[in-house]
């Protein structure tokens, strides 16, 4: 798949803003509702700029760097093909 320079533009920042979203979180605490909403809208947004393949990228991205990232899987669920 080529991707405009637009594209991957958005996907950047949707990468970075879940990263920052993700550094608030710990193994303790439960996550806000409101990190899960934004969460659940740059995983619909993502989806829509590539589909799973690029959700699956900026997951892997993330998580690389965050253990608590992974359950994002689980706030994606459902969105476009993504299953957790």
């Amino acid at each position: 798949m080529i991707r405009s320079e637009l594209g991957q533009v958005i996907i950047n920042m949707h990468a970075g803003e879940l990263h920052e979203i993700a550094a608030r979180w710990n193994e303790f605490d439960e996550v806000c509702q409101v990190d899960i909403a934004r969460c659940k809208e740059l995983g619909a947004s993502l989806n829509d700029i590539g589909g799973l393949a690029v959700m699956q990228e900026v997951y892997y991205l993330v998580k690389k760097e965050i253990r608590c990232a992974s359950v994002i899987q689980s706030y994606w669920d459902g969105i476009g093909e993504w299953r957790w």
